[in-house]
């Protein structure tokens, strides 16, 4: 899951499917995780407010993009704020990776690439590592806490189980 908001908060605005993101992001062995892990990270980084994710159907052109979708996707971005952070991807920091990406070796402007093709994505910014270490750092002392309070319910609750029970 860290893996993938790394994926996203790369592109800062990130409109490519799950289908780039298998290109890009690997497992340990280093096989592909399957589309639907993507889906399911997703999903849990907005409900846990991390990530904001907004449908882009077939047709529908948002205020900042060039053209309307030709096949539909989500744009996705990094909550920041639920952080308490700014971005550490200034404006033009941003906009010199996308030239950068947008252009070959010899300067000239690169043709449009195919939906499926594995465009590199945007250099990480210094200080994302130290952010996404520290959201790691806590989300695992959350989980941490959770197990504990769980732990702490589910023995609660075989004590009340004990005293109920008749004697056998």
């Amino acid at each position: 899951m860290i893996a993938y908001g790394a994926f996203v908060a790369s592109y800062g605005e990130c409109y490519r499917d799950d289908l780039a993101a298998q290109d890009e992001v690997r497992r340990p062995d280093g096989g592909k995780y399957h589309r639907n892990s993507f889906q399911r990270a997703r999903r849990l980084m907005v409900q846990q407010g991390w990530l904001a994710s907004r449908r882009v159907h077939v047709g529908q052109k948002l205020s900042h993009m060039r053209h309307a979708s030709a096949h539909g996707t989500t744009n996705k971005a990094i909550r920041w704020k639920h952080f308490g952070l700014k971005s550490p991807v200034s404006r033009a920091e941003a906009r010199s990776c996308r030239i950068v990406n947008s252009t070959d070796v010899a300067g000239v402007v690169a043709a449009a690439t195919p939906r499926y093709s594995a465009a590199a994505p945007l250099p990480l910014p210094a200080g994302l590592a130290a952010v996404i270490g520290a959201a790691e750092a806590q989300l695992e002392r959350r989980w941490q806490e959770q197990d504990a309070s769980s732990l702490q319910r589910v023995s609660r609750d075989i004590e009340r189980y004990r005293r109920e029970r008749p004697p056998d």
